[in-house]
């Protein structure tokens, strides 16, 4: 993992963290450190091109974006229980979704840089 990517990661760990923990809000890739990286460079979405890397969501789950990640649970609790776009942890379960997104981000990170 680059040096630019790790500090994306970290960046991206202390987003969700400031979401479970202090109320923040999530405002998806528009936030999104890894997305600042890698959906500028090569759509984050897809990258058959081997020369480019991929964010590590990406390399992780091998599909677009953030499918098959905690997020989406998220994304899809605050449309169908809060009828809002508008991501802040309002409930349990909302604390427990965001605290997923930091296990999972975090379980990303090298053996050796956590």
């Amino acid at each position: 993992m680059t040096k630019e990517t790790l500090e994306a990661l970290q960046d991206s760990i202390e987003k969700w963290e400031g979401i479970a923990e202090d109320g923040e809000e999530d405002l998806g890739c528009l936030d999104c450190p890894l997305c600042g990286v890698f959906l500028r460079r090569n759509h984050c979405l897809q990258s058959f091109d081997t020369k480019r890397k991929k964010c590590p969501v990406n390399e992780d789950t091998g599909q677009g974006g953030c499918l098959a990640t905690p997020v989406i649970k998220w994304i899809k609790h605050h449309e169908d229980k809060h009828w809002s776009d508008n991501r802040v942890v309002r409930c349990p379960e909302c604390e427990k979704l965001a605290q997923a997104e930091v296990k999972y981000l975090t379980g990303l990170l090298p053996k050796h840089a956590g």
